[in-house]
């Protein structure tokens, strides 16, 4: 029976220490955002132009760089779209002689305006769900 308790408490010990060890892990390396920073072991950085000191964080794991890739993408397709929409739109208050297509301007650039807000909700979501992958994969690798 000695021998028994012996043995637990010794396995107790070793999963006590390991788990104590992907803790400290986990804490010093996980990251989150908090406005236009990222935070790492309590410490703020930058995030950075279009976000790439953050993209250098990705690249602890490949699951977390394919969830950052998919973020580009539709940040990439968000911007393009409201530029174009912005682009439309001030082409619209520059046409003075023709109605019909200052008319198809201005609906052409709110369109396309309002399919960037879907893209940049999109982008959003996706940075943050790459972020909660990286940090779930560095227990892992």
């Amino acid at each position: 029976m000695k021998n028994i308790l012996l043995v637990l408490s010794i396995l107790f010990v070793c999963q006590f220490t390991h788990a104590q060890d992907a803790y400290t892990i986990y804490k010093m390396e996980s990251i989150y955002l908090e406005g236009s920073k990222y935070i790492k072991n309590d410490v703020k950085y930058p995030i950075g132009i279009f976000a790439s000191n953050l993209a250098q964080e990705m690249e602890v794991s490949p699951h977390a760089a394919a969830e950052w890739k998919k973020y580009k993408t539709f940040r990439n397709w968000g911007l393009v779209t409201s530029l174009v929409g912005l682009g439309l739109s001030i082409g619209a208050l520059r046409v003075e002689d023709n109605n019909e297509l200052r008319a198809g301007l201005a609906i052409s650039g709110l369109g396309l305006a309002l399919v960037s807000i879907p893209l940049s909700i999109k982008a959003s979501n996706q940075i943050q769900k790459s972020i909660w992958t990286r940090n779930r994969d560095i227990l892992l690798f």
